[in-house]
């Protein structure tokens, strides 16, 4: 399998979100159903403004709520395992690896990728 660089997520907006353990954004509208579920530290920024949110922290986690409706724009992902997610408005939200869990996992209908504890990529459903 070549290495993941991109999600298949441009043009797809984010339909809705849950909060609990993890943070999970999910895109179901107009393709395949697609679930990003963050459980690490992330950066959510639009223009100079930079916001950190936790899901271990709920009191970091209120501007989610804003990247619901979000297009987006581009993804790219880096081989520790860093996303960065690019949105139509210029915005941006970046995940970073972490020394201790999966930082997100992506869950598509054929597979589910992740960014492993320590950093790195993992395929849990690999496709042929």
């Amino acid at each position: 399998m070549s290495r993941l660089t991109e999600l298949p997520l441009a043009k797809r907006v984010i339909d809705g979100y849950r909060i609990g353990y993890t943070l999970e954004y999910l895109f179901i509208e107009d393709g395949p159903q697609y679930k990003l579920e963050i459980a690490g530290p992330m950066v959510f920024q639009e223009g100079e403004t930079k916001i950190a949110m936790d899901p271990d922290d709920l009191a970091t986690m209120g501007p989610s709520m804003r990247l619901v409706g979000k297009t987006v724009e581009k993804t790219s992902v880096a081989e520790r395992g860093a996303l960065n997610i690019t949105f139509s408005d210029e915005s941006s939200l970046n995940i970073e690896p972490s020394e201790k869990l999966t930082a997100w996992s992506f869950q598509s209908p054929d597979k589910r990728v992740f960014c492993k504890a320590g950093g790195g990529l993992a395929t849990a459903f690999p496709v042929d």
